[in-house]
């Protein structure tokens, strides 16, 4: 039976999207599913996830991104979910609030569009809208998708998250079988990580799978990446949750 069932908790059902392009191989184990990890300049394979709150800044890497809506969900000084939209200032960085953590953020203006990459960070400290301290970073928008794409969740604490389905793709420009091993971890609150499921795909076969695993208050999930066959690979992953609120 599903952990849903006969549950009466307020909830929210959504979607989590995670993309790195141009994987190397080998890979830094486990590297995070997001578009950060992608073989571009800044990059940072690996989400750096703090223990203790913090002012978060948000900038661009354009000077024409002024004035344009961008909606940060954040992760406030209680572990809390906040919604709050943020107006850029090109690439001079704009206080967000205090929080500890940011799980998605989007341009939400009508009709904007953005012409530089958005990055999130614990720090003030931006040099042409990039964080001089990367590891710093909480969340990046590219400006060709405009909204994260990152496959991982820091769970509020006053709700559960209850992971229902993952689908996953791998593609490679080279031609023959390639293949990547990618794995759903957890770090529980006060806790060490720990390794929920392992899945594997190769660029003939897709993981697309129903789940029913529960995380409590608290919990980071993340899926990263254990292993990769050949440099150049694009990974894609799509998670379906239900956030409960206790």
């Amino acid at each position: 039976m599903s952990i849903l069932a006969n549950l009466t908790y307020e909830h929210k059902i959504s979607n989590m999207f995670g993309i790195v392009n141009g994987v190397h191989s080998p890979v830094e184990t486990p590297s995070t599913i997001w578009l950060l990890g992608s073989d571009v300049p800044n990059k940072l394979s690996k989400k750096i996830y703090p223990t203790v709150d913090a002012n978060i800044y948000i900038a661009s890497t354009s000077v024409s991104d002024i004035n344009k809506e961008i909606t940060v969900v954040y992760n406030d000084s209680n572990n809390i979910e906040v919604s709050n939209t943020i107006i850029l200032n090109g690439q001079t960085p704009v206080l967000v609030a205090n929080g500890i953590d940011c799980n998605e953020a989007f341009i939400s203006g009508d009709g904007q569009t953005l012409e530089g990459n958005v990055f999130i960070a614990h720090t003030d400290a931006y040099t042409t809208g990039v964080p001089d301290n990367i590891s710093k970073t909480l969340a990046y928008i590219d400006s060709s998708y405009g909204r994260t794409q990152q496959a991982c969740f820091r769970v509020p604490s006053d709700s559960k998250f209850v992971l229902k389905h993952i689908y996953g793709s791998i593609t490679n420009s080279i031609s023959g079988l390639v293949s990547s091993s990618v794995i759903l971890r957890v770090k529980p609150e006060g806790g060490s990580w720990t390794t929920i499921r392992p899945y594997n795909m190769t660029t003939e076969k897709t993981i697309n799978l129903d789940e029913d695993i529960l995380f409590e208050p608290g919990s980071i999930i993340e899926v990263g990446i254990d292993s990769n066959s050949d440099t150049g690979s694009n990974i894609n992953v799509f998670l379906k949750y239900t956030l409960l609120k206790l």
